[in-house]
């Protein structure tokens, strides 16, 4: 996950596919999930160009059928939001529609990044 944050404190975010896993909620841009895990460097795949830190620990979250396990990587950004993305700030995390996973994920990020 990536945890792109402004100076005023606002950080990006995405609406996940109308199906699917999370279907319509609010997450962090990210990977795919996989079982294989992120494989090589992540600068080339961050939803903007940033100097991205691996944030120290990881969030866990056990669905019905699987566990899951999220890297969050930080990094400022002051430009625009990229197509699909919107800003959201701290204080509207608990109205913009995050599931329990991604408010673990930003919770996880607001403490450590």
């Amino acid at each position: 996950m990536f945890f792109a944050r402004r100076s005023d404190g606002a950080f990006l975010a995405r609406r996940r596919p109308a199906y699917g896993l999370l279907a319509s909620t609010v997450e962090l841009p990210g990977t795919p999930w996989t079982s294989a895990g992120r494989q090589g460097e992540l600068a080339d795949v961050g939803p903007v160009t940033a100097s991205w830190r691996r944030l120290p620990g990881t969030v866990e979250q056990v669905f019905t059928h699987f566990a899951l396990t999220l890297t969050v990587y930080a990094g400022s950004f002051e430009g625009g939001a990229p197509d699909g993305h919107f800003w959201v700030t701290p204080e509207a995390v608990g109205e913009a529609g995050f599931s329990s996973a991604m408010r673990k994920a930003v919770e996880h990020a607001l403490r450590r990044g």
